[in-house]
């Protein structure tokens, strides 16, 4: 099965958030590096490559898209994080958004 390929052009990527016209750019900055140094800790993530911000409100709920080196062939080499002040009682956010059957990962 071939890797789908993720249109990036509408996101920012992280390296240029500080220059971007985003609403609650600290938050979303805060939120990024959570998340990075959170998948760079992962054991099937042996080098992250690049990310994005997709969308997003700040802490209340933030989209990401990141590419990294895996671990081992049997592990995508990209994922999309959703995270943000989400309610317990929600309901899990599910598959990947593009599609992938992966499992999903939910940290509270």
């Amino acid at each position: 099965m071939g890797a789908m390929m993720i249109d990036t052009s509408s996101m920012v990527p992280l390296e240029s958030l500080g220059s971007a016209s985003i609403e609650e750019l600290e938050e979303i900055e805060k939120l990024a590096d959570e998340v990075r140094i959170f998948l760079e800790s992962q054991k099937w993530c042996r080098q992250m490559r690049r990310g994005w911000f997709d969308r997003g409100w700040g802490y209340m709920l933030s989209i990401f898209y990141f590419e990294f080196q895996p671990s081992s062939g049997d592990v995508p080499n990209s994922t999309w994080v959703v995270v943000g002040d989400i309610h317990s009682g929600s309901s899990c956010l599910g598959r990947a958004i593009d599609g992938d059957a992966t499992d999903p990962v939910v940290h509270s």
